[in-house]
């Protein structure tokens, strides 16, 4: 990771973290002009019904996941890699406890900053449960059903990406600034999926424990360009409060 000054680590945080590589595939999001009219007829292009992104079988039964109830949005894809962004950005990042010279700053549990090329920042939403991967825990201590935590899954981060480039649109009109801007995402997976999965690099290499249960569950990571992480309630009102 690129110099902090002072300044960035009142704007974006100061508890660092190390990232490690992980096998897997990275996916650019690419929108075309979007508008009002659109959104709200994207059937043919975007959506699909969200059955089809989340696994159906009989052990999935016992799998919680986050699932809005609406249609599910596919977004356009270009498959490639972000070493265009950043050599880092090579292949997914996941948090690791392993020493590293990737390192970004803390972003609630399940996200992590990390800058690049000198100047812009950029968030990973959905890189590990802390530094524990991507780990799989009851939904509550009265139900024994189970979720996956530390990443996002496909119809969120599709969601996610197409929302926030569309909010996006709007603020441009008025001539505001997006706090987030959707770039893609990284999607984890098991070594012998990745066709290229030998890696020389002095950034380590890990594989969630917890990758092959649940597999055709996609664990993904949502890549936004970002100017912040200051949040209206954590620390804004806050911190008016606090005056």
């Amino acid at each position: 990771m690129d110099t902090i000054s002072d300044d960035e680590f009142l704007y974006f945080g100061s508890i660092l973290t190390n990232f490690a590589y992980h096998s897997g595939s990275i996916h650019l999001s690419h929108f075309d002009s979007v508008n009002e009219v659109q959104f709200y007829s994207l059937n043919n292009e975007f959506i699909l019904h969200s059955k089809t992104s989340i696994p159906m079988d009989m052990e999935a039964k016992q799998l919680i996941l986050p699932c809005m109830p609406t249609n599910f949005i596919e977004i356009p894809t270009l498959a490639d890699n972000l070493k265009s962004i950043n050599d880092d950005f090579c292949r997914p990042l996941i948090k690791t406890e392993l020493s590293s010279r990737s390192k970004g700053i803390i972003s609630g549990v399940r996200s992590a900053l990390i800058k690049c090329n000198s100047t812009k920042w950029y968030r990973l939403k959905g890189c590990g449960d802390n530094t524990d991967g991507f780990s799989i825990k009851p939904i509550s201590q009265l139900d024994t059903k189970l979720t996956i935590r530390g990443c996002a899954f496909l119809h969120t981060t599709h969601r996610e990406l197409f929302m926030t480039y569309y909010i996006s649109q709007l603020l441009a009109q008025h001539k505001i600034q997006c706090a987030n801007s959707s770039v893609g995402w990284f999607e984890y997976k098991l070594e012998n999926e990745t066709s290229d999965n030998i890696i020389t690099s002095d950034i380590p290499i890990v594989q969630d424990k917890n990758i092959s249960q649940w597999a055709n569950t996609r664990r993904c990571c949502i890549l936004m360009e970002t100017l912040g992480n200051k949040r209206l309630s954590d620390h804004v009102l806050y911190g008016i409060e606090q005056l």
